[in-house]
């Protein structure tokens, strides 16, 4: 006989997120600029000064 008990411990981890990490799947940031997931996409803060544009590319 088989006997299945419920308890808690077994659950599937990892669904807290509400959208996947733009950053993770494609990270457009040229320059050592930093991507900052967002609801639309990947945006890029350029830490260098020397470099500007969406994706620190200018």
């Amino acid at each position: 006989m088989l006997q299945m008990t419920g308890g808690g411990g077994g659950g599937v981890t990892g669904r807290r997120r509400s959208h996947s990490d733009a950053c993770e799947k494609h990270d457009p940031c040229q320059h050592g600029g930093i991507c900052i997931s967002t609801d639309d996409g990947p945006k890029c803060q350029c830490r260098d000064k020397n470099f500007e544009g969406a994706h620190c590319e200018i």
